[in-house]
């Protein structure tokens, strides 16, 4: 099974294909890779390359999407000390009723993946100062129609930067619809929503913002990322949705924005661009 991409002409290409990706030839694939996400763009990675029983992960079933800890499990509780005494209490016991070894086997396998991606992230992008590789997520809940929207992480005014990475690890796609970069959206429509009046606030709450503030007819790509795909966008800069999905993992890579090759095209700078941008120029 192939991605889907259809294109809208209202918003840039930025789906770029790359078909290296346990990146055998660095020097080459990697550096147009780095530079490829520092840009903004999505990396998209059709490939399948993890190690692990993906026959076991397509077998289970889709977990309670009311139970918050599971729709979204996270790295502290997923890999927490596991064994018969623990067992009722954990987060697995409650992904895994009654089923101590399959619990046990999906926590290997959570293992073994982290292991697997932390060690490609780093060849990836060498030369990052990665301060924080413990905020990941696998998602075995069912997700559909979630509504546009660019990523905003509560209060924190954090001045890092990230690299996040996706992978679709059911039997069916799973849709995203993307549209503009955050940069692009704040040109086009700052002045129409009234972004003036949030001159100042920091990126990551201005997102929630702009959140609040988004036109409902807004343009986008749709992308079906085929089972095993891999790819790799900053949430924050792209504003997206979850149009469809039942399972998939997403680990996020906080680094230091003085190690970027190219910081000029990190979210933080956009956005406060834009922003400067929007200020110079006379209200209509």
């Amino acid at each position: 099974m192939k991605t889907e991409v259809s294109l809208s002409p209202e918003v840039d290409n930025y789906v770029k294909f790359f078909d290296c990706p346990v990146l055998v030839h660095r020097d080459e694939v990697g550096d147009e890779l780095v530079r490829t996400y520092e840009n903004g763009d999505l990396v998209l990675m059709e490939r399948p390359w993890l190690n692990c029983d993906m026959k076991f992960l397509h077998s289970l079933m889709p977990m309670n999407p009311d139970d918050k800890g599971v729709k979204k499990a996270k790295s502290r509780t997923l890999l927490a000390p596991l064994d018969a005494k623990s067992f009722s209490t954990h987060l697995l016991g409650r992904c895994f009723p009654g089923d101590l070894p399959r619990a046990r086997k999906f926590q290997d396998i959570v293992r073994s993946v982290t292991s697997q991606i932390h060690a490609w992230v780093r060849y990836a992008f060498p030369g990052y100062k990665i301060v924080d590789d413990q905020g990941f997520t696998w998602r075995f809940t069912p997700s559909e129609k979630e509504g546009i929207h660019y990523d905003s992480y509560g209060v924190n005014p954090e001045e890092l930067s990230a690299v996040r990475l996706f992978v679709n690890l059911d039997t069916e796609p799973r849709v995203w619809r993307t549209t503009h970069k955050v940069d692009t959206f704040i040109d086009k429509y700052g002045e129409q929503i009234g972004l003036r009046s949030f001159v100042g606030t920091h990126p990551n709450i201005l997102n929630a913002k702009i959140n609040n503030l988004l036109p409902k007819d807004l343009p986008y790509h749709e992308i079906k990322f085929a089972p095993g795909a891999t790819w790799l966008v900053n949430s924050q800069t792209v504003g997206h949705e979850i149009f469809y999905g039942n399972k998939m993992l997403a680990y996020t890579y906080k680094v230091d924005p003085t190690t970027l090759r190219n910081p000029e095209g990190d979210f933080l700078t956009r956005s406060r661009r834009a922003m400067a941008r929007l200020v110079d120029r006379r209200p209509k």
